[in-house]
């Protein structure tokens, strides 16, 4: 009797447990569906499996031969689709997971969920000294490494999703709110890179937390935040992690805001920011002099830096803009201390967690823009599989 289920129950989304199959006559051709929704978003992948000797099919080491993915991927049956929107990371809802299987003649069903928090992990909403933000923390947590997360051009909380996901690897996360949310500006101006300096101090004097000057990331336009916040602030922030960053500075962002208006300030004063020609955003980095004006020093940094981008980001240039941090550090005697590792066929979420589909063509806005992401599914999945694992191993080191 055909029988399906989670390789592990009530596992973690980024957990590569794969799907198990059993009861197949050896040899047969299984093919598997799986029925997902997720934060708001509902999708559905399929693969097709090879029965051994024994009549068992483990996703997490036997390849799919057919259906929307190729080749051994434990995440294969959830990633493979594409989602038509963004996720609503304030829900932070398990994974909602249906699955069918048939072979020969013989069809079973299942459900399970897929868990952002691990058992006994928690969370709380922060507004203090200065702070706003959520915090996560493992179960338990000793002497536990500690991140500060920086969102992006969407603003809101920094990474929710993956601070959530990090308590299970052990990690204490803050996922900082630097503008739009509530307690925070409205808008990306004038935002002084000392918050970054407080979320840290805050952090490592947490109960469980590690003592120690925590890693930043930063997301997109958060990844430019947390270079300057290495650079500026070395004595508060330790590593740092720019996903899809920028290695200069750029302005403004939100309603009513021109984008040569000062985005970033220190000690009150404006940080010095590249010129942008809205039409055509990348032309003034043809011109050494502006680059070289406005580069981030990275040297300054007081632990090790990583660069991550997609070579297919369609949001912006995300290779061409970590890799003016990378080169500044190799001129300036600090390239041994800062990686840029560039992801073939990925795009703008390139860093995000794996697990999941990335959003590909999105709508976004009541008057319908639209935008792509940039790379394949399976570049991006690749690409986040890295990336995840590069930061994890970086936090705790």
């Amino acid at each position: 009797m055909l029988r399906i289920g989670p390789g592990e129950v009530q596992a973690a989304i980024d957990a590569e447990d794969g799907v198990r199959v059993e009861g197949a006559a050896p040899g047969a051709r299984v093919e598997v569906r799986a029925e997902l929704e997720l934060c708001g978003q509902e999708w559905s992948c399929t693969g097709e499996y090879v029965a051994d000797a024994s009549g068992r099919v483990d996703t997490a080491t036997d390849p799919s031969v057919g259906g929307d993915y190729r080749g051994v991927d434990a995440f294969g049956l959830y990633w493979s689709a594409g989602a038509a929107g963004f996720y609503e990371w304030s829900l932070l809802t398990p994974m909602q997971v249906a699955v069918t299987a048939t072979s020969d003649g013989q069809t079973v069903e299942t459900r399970w969920e897929r868990r952002w928090l691990g058992e006994g992990a928690t969370y709380r909403d922060v507004e203090e000294e200065g702070v706003v933000g959520r915090l996560f923390l493992p179960p338990d947590p000793q002497d536990a490494p500690a991140l500060v997360i920086l969102a992006g051009s969407q603003g809101g909380l920094g990474g929710p999703s993956a601070a959530a996901l990090l308590t299970g690897h052990g990690i204490a996360a803050l996922a900082l709110a630097h503008w739009r949310y509530p307690g925070t500006p409205d808008r990306l101006r004038d935002i002084p890179i000392e918050v970054v300096g407080r979320g840290c101090d805050w952090l490592r004097r947490q109960p469980g937390v590690a003592d120690r000057r925590p890693t930043v990331l930063g997301i997109s336009r958060g990844g430019e935040l947390a270079l300057l916040a290495g650079a500026y602030l070395p004595e508060q922030v330790g590593h740092v992690v720019s996903d899809v960053g920028s290695g200069v500075p750029w302005g403004a962002l939100g309603p009513g805001t021109d984008v040569n208006e000062t985005a970033w300030t220190f000690r009150g004063e404006p940080v010095a920011q590249i010129y942008e020609d809205e039409e055509d955003p990348d032309r003034i980095l043809d011109f050494p002099e502006w680059v070289t004006r406005t580069e981030i020093p990275v040297e300054r940094c007081s632990g090790r830096v990583l660069l991550l981008s997609g070579d297919d980001d369609q949001v912006w240039s995300s290779t061409r803009l970590s890799e003016i941090a990378r080169q500044r550090a190799m001129r300036y005697g600090a390239g041994d201390r800062v990686e840029h590792v560039v992801q073939p066929d990925a795009g703008h979420a390139a860093g995000a967690p794996p697990g999941y589909p990335v959003p590909e063509d999105v709508v976004a806005g009541s008057d319908g823009f639209s935008f792509s992401f940039g790379g394949s599914r399976a570049g991006n999945q690749a690409a986040r599989r890295d990336a995840w694992r590069r930061l994890i191993d970086l936090v705790r080191a």
